[in-house]
């Protein structure tokens, strides 16, 4: 195995002042060198005053991290500059290795390594031999000899990586709308961008720091759980099948309601569902996933569920004078894939929700036997109409949840 370059000629600080010089290069002679490449370059062609000014500094700082001419030439509009000085700061190391090299310092070999980047969500070219990738993405891919120690396969990792790539893109995408909001203006400030740019990756890298923790304090809830489950003799008898409560909540109409709001109030809509779920969620309980217009609960407690279910009812049609939401839940067994879960109370769940009445929580017969509440608040459970549904064999014997009073006496 070949060890990895210590330098490369294209890293920044390394821009040459002449054909032969190869040491690094202080950065304010940078700054002097860049800004006369610069002008010479007509890049500032047209402008006068601050205009030029502002267009000169964030030209120059980043011509002096690294971009070239052409790059800033192919850039030349102020938004367009913007994106390029967020991404220089949050990407500072230029790519250095081909998916070969990765490969070559991994036990994986380069299909491997591609298909690992893919659930990451990390581009694959048809190129190997393309240098796209910087030493973090190294890093990435020696996780996969971190799993393959513990003995775990490619069917049971790939999906794991899948759920965190989905997870990871979904967070980012979330960051950027309300950070990439501040520089919507026609003429940003280059001090400004330069400073945001450099704080934004100090608040990614704190945030790396606050999500090992979190995904550390999960995962001894996750497994702790299953444990306990497994000491009691209530897991189910195949490996990973678990018997877990299940809810769905969707907001009545949503569709319709697509083609009579704007976007952006159906997007703040589909918010307030979120908000509202976290508001009232409490463990064992947890926001498996969103779907639009609907949320996905899922609690290994079913007494658990049918509190967090009625609060979020009660909160939804409390505080918002939009469409009702309507809840549907169920019992049985079913097993987790990829942070997301699959069986027979998933699917109808799903399906007495699209039965529930508009305002209402709905739950099955097994939910309700499965419920073992003997203080606090009482919940009534109001026999419905039999209903079939697809997929299933049996009438099923609903009930309509609503909050009661606990007598003690």
């Amino acid at each position: 195995m070949q060890p990895l370059p210590a330098t490369v000629p294209s890293a920044p600080g390394r821009q040459g002042l002449g054909s032969g010089w190869t040491h690094p290069v202080p950065r304010g002679l940078r700054r002097v060198v860049a800004a006369a490449r610069i002008a010479r370059a007509g890049l500032l062609d047209g402008l006068e005053g601050a205009r030029r000014r502002r267009r000169a500094a964030l030209l120059t700082a980043l011509h002096a991290d690294g971009m070239t001419i052409p790059e800033l030439r192919a850039a030349l509009d102020d938004h367009r500059l913007v994106a390029a000085a967020l991404r220089q700061a949050l990407e500072p190391e230029p790519p250095r290795h081909t998916l070969v090299d990765i490969a070559a310092h991994t036990s994986a070999d380069v299909a491997d390594v591609a298909r690992w980047f893919r659930a990451f969500e990390r581009p694959v070219t048809d190129d190997p031999s393309a240098r796209i990738y910087g030493d973090d993405d190294l890093d990435v891919a020696r996780r996969l000899d971190d799993y393959r120690r513990l003995g775990l396969t490619e069917q049971e990792i790939l999906p794991v990586a899948r759920a965190v790539g989905r997870g990871l893109t979904g967070m980012a995408d979330a960051i950027a709308d309300v950070l990439g909001s501040r520089f919507l203006v026609e003429e940003p400030d280059p001090g400004e961008v330069l400073d945001y740019a450099v704080e934004i990756r100090r608040i990614a890298q704190r945030d790396g720091l606050h999500l090992a923790h979190l995904l550390a304090r999960s995962l001894a809830e996750r497994i702790g759980s299953q444990v306990v489950a497994a000491a009691a003799g209530t897991a189910a008898p195949r490996p990973g099948v678990r018997s877990v409560a299940i809810g769905f909540a969707d907001i009545v109409g949503f569709t319709a309601l697509g083609e009579q709001l704007s976007a952006t109030e159906v997007c703040e809509l589909a918010e307030l569902l979120s908000a509202s779920t976290h508001e009232v969620l409490t463990p064992p309980v947890r926001l498996s996933k969103t779907i639009g217009d609907a949320v996905m609960l899922v609690s290994p407690d079913p007494d658990a569920l049918v509190d967090v279910c009625l609060d979020l009812s009660r909160v939804w049609h409390g505080t918002s004078s939009g469409p009702a939401l309507r809840i549907g839940l169920a019992w049985g067994t079913a097993i987790p894939h990829g942070g997301d879960w699959f069986g027979s109370p998933v699917n109808l769940a799903s399906r007495i929700t699209a039965v529930a009445r508009p305002g209402t929580v709905l739950a099955d017969h097994e939910l309700r036997s499965a419920c073992r509440r003997t203080a606090g608040d009482v919940v009534e459970w109001t026999p419905t109409a039999r209903r079939r549904f697809k997929g299933f064999s049996q009438r099923r014997q609903l009930y309509r949840l609503d909050r009661g009073t606990y007598d003690a006496a």
